[in-house]
């Protein structure tokens, strides 16, 4: 017996051989192919608008990164300012 002998749905010699195919089978499978399209085109914009949303969420991330080390070196630069700074003659 062949294990892939049922694996086939257009195998006519399968579970259902002996049936007749009808209007009503042709208006399921309609239905069921239209089913799986919007599944589809629903899983593809979840796909889409969760890549959209990782690629701000990274742009986000970026910018407060770029943020707190421009916040970081500004404090950095007041409590220890370079030898130049401490020498610069401010009255002129």
């Amino acid at each position: 017996m062949d294990p892939d002998q049922f694996q086939d749905p257009d195998n006519e010699y399968g579970l259902f051989a002996g049936t007749t195919y009808e209007v009503d089978d042709e208006e399921a499978d309609e239905i069921y192919e239209q089913v799986d399209k919007n599944m589809d085109g629903r899983r593809r914009a979840r796909r889409c608008v969760n890549a959209l949303a990782s690629l701000c969420s990274v742009y986000s991330l970026a910018r407060n990164t770029e943020a707190r080390e421009e916040a970081e070196l500004a404090k950095r630069r007041a409590d220890r300012p370079k030898l130049q700074q401490q020498f610069v003659d401010s009255q002129w």
